[in-house]
């Protein structure tokens, strides 16, 4: 979450002082589970603008899982700290956004 909002201001000074227009994420992580713990279901939500298009997200564990729902659920096998991606096919385009958690 702080990395998503870090994005976002870095992209707002850039655009002040520099009258750029930086192409602003359709897609977007939400992380929905407080505690992340290893062996336990995660649940995350795919909250992009993009609409409902087919989704790609690759856990950062090895796992890779294509659906069209807004929601999802993995479990962790370890401790650890995970790169996810989301990547958002729709009409011929595709956007993409990743993060890092922290599995305890």
């Amino acid at each position: 979450m702080k990395l998503i909002i870090a994005k976002c201001i870095i992209i707002s000074v850039a655009s002040f002082l520099f009258g750029c227009t930086v192409k602003e994420p359709k897609v977007c992580i939400s992380i929905l589970t407080t505690m992340p713990v290893a062996n336990e279901v995660i649940n995350f939500k795919n909250c992009s603008t993009f609409g409902r298009g087919t989704a790609l997200w690759d856990f950062g564990d090895g796992v890779q899982v294509r659906n069209q729902m807004p929601e999802i659920s993995h479990i962790y096998k370890a401790k650890g700290t995970y790169h996810i991606a989301l990547e958002v096919f729709k009409n011929g385009e595709s956007d993409k956004i990743s993060t890092v958690i922290v599995i305890e």
